[in-house]
């Protein structure tokens, strides 16, 4: 298969990977993610707590994700918010909506 037509396991070229990956933007899906992440790290907090896909922000029901972080900021489980990105479009088409205190770049 050519390198332009593979799926690379995880990717969300992946078909068998579809269902987990539109969980995980579920808001509960964020949130229980994130106390799992707390109790593995054996930590009641942390320093900061990013959205991998800047877009899953920008979809219908972004904004649910978006309070799930806020509220875990104002519990004072992290200290900022953010997402990745990886182009300067991204980074300003959520700046648009959300006020962001982390943007992590590659």
């Amino acid at each position: 298969m050519p390198p332009s037509d593979r799926q690379v396991p995880g990717s969300h070229q992946d078909d068998s990977l579809g269902e987990r990956y539109s969980r995980r933007k579920k808001p509960e899906a964020v949130q229980e993610g994130f106390y799992r992440s707390l109790d593995r790290l054996c930590v009641s907090q942390v320093y900061g707590l990013l959205i991998h896909h800047y877009a899953d922000l920008l979809e219908p029901g972004g904004e649910k994700i978006w309070h799930v972080l806020t509220e875990c900021r104002e519990k004072g489980l992290v200290r900022k918010i953010g997402v990745s990105a990886y182009e300067g479009k991204e980074i300003d088409a959520a700046l648009q909506e959300y006020s962001l205190d982390l943007v992590q770049l590659p």
